[in-house]
């Protein structure tokens, strides 16, 4: 049982890490590097559909972002 207890302990007590995959609004705006060209926007996901999402990234290699961009114009494009 001590075993669970500190694996459970040394998952909450780990810092995390950040990939730079994708970028902190913070860091953004403090880098005053918002395009004009783009607009904010907030959405509620699926659990499961964002935990996809982050992985398929990480494995592209990609921002999130870009990939729902993406993902949004070719439907767009294939739904006219």
């Amino acid at each position: 049982m001590s075993n669970k207890r500190e694996a459970l302990n040394e998952l909450l007590n780990r810092k995390p890490v950040n990939t730079k995959i994708q970028e902190s609004v913070d860091s953004v705006i403090e880098r005053g590097v918002v395009p004009n060209n783009k607009k904010k926007a907030t959405y509620e996901l699926d659990l499961d559909l964002h935990t996809e999402l982050k992985i398929f990234a990480a494995k592209q290699n990609k921002k999130m972002v870009d990939i729902v961009e993406l993902a949004i114009r070719e439907y767009l494009r294939n739904n006219k």
